[in-house]
C-alpha cells in the first residue's frame, strides 16, 4: 500500500493544472484554475486518486460555487452535474468511473449521488433517503457511500 500526501494550492490565475513528481514521498501542489484563493475556507477540497494517477475532487470558485474536477495526464477538467448548484467528485476507480455528489438546492440540504461512466451520467438515489452520498467505487463498479434518512442517521451502503 502506497500512501500519497497531497498539499493543495489553488489559484485563480493558473490556466493549466499540474501534479507531477517522481518522488512518491513528495507533496504535490495542484493549481486549480478558477478556484478561490489559497488559505480561505472556500479553498478546501477532498481528493481521491486512482492507480493510474487520475485525481478527482471538488473546489469552490471565487463566486462561492462548488465544482467537481478531474486531473488526468496534466489536463484539468471541471465537471458539474447539469442543473446543480453544487457538485463534487468523491471517488474514481482504475477504469475511470467517477462517483460524486450534487445538489440542486441552493442551501445544499438535499443532495444526490451520481455515477459518471464512459461519458454517461446516472443518478444514485438510495431508496427512502433524503440525501445520498457515494464516496468510492471499486474496480468492479460497486459503489460505497452513505445516505441520510428521516431520523438524521447516516448509514452506509454498498
Amino acid at each position: 500500500l502506497t500512501l500519497i500526501a497531497l498539499a493543495i494550492t489553488m489559484t485563480m490565475t493558473t490556466s493549466s493544472a499540474s501534479a507531477q513528481t517522481n518522488d512518491p514521498d513528495a507533496f504535490v501542489h495542484i493549481n486549480v484554475p478558477g478556484a478561490a484563493s489559497p488559505g480561505s475556507a472556500a479553498a478546501d477540497v477532498r481528493l481521491t486518486i486512482n492507480p493510474k494517477g487520475q485525481i478527482v475532487g471538488g473546489y469552490v470558485d471565487k463566486d462561492g460555487m462548488t465544482h467537481g474536477f478531474l486531473l488526468s495526464d496534466g489536463h484539468f477538467s471541471k465537471i458539474d452535474f447539469q442543473g446543480a448548484m453544487f457538485t463534487t467528485l468523491r471517488g474514481i476507480n482504475a477504469n475511470g468511473d467517477v462517483v460524486g455528489i450534487y445538489s440542486e438546492d441552493p442551501d445544499n440540504k438535499v443532495s444526490y449521488g451520481f455515477l459518471l461512466s464512459q461519458g454517461n451520467r446516472s443518478r444514485i438515489d438510495f431508496p427512502g433517503a433524503i440525501s445520498t452520498g457515494p464516496l468510492c467505487i471499486s474496480p468492479d463498479g460497486d459503489v460505497g457511500g452513505f445516505f441520510n434518512d428521516s431520523t438524521k442517521a447516516r448509514p452506509g451502503f454498498v
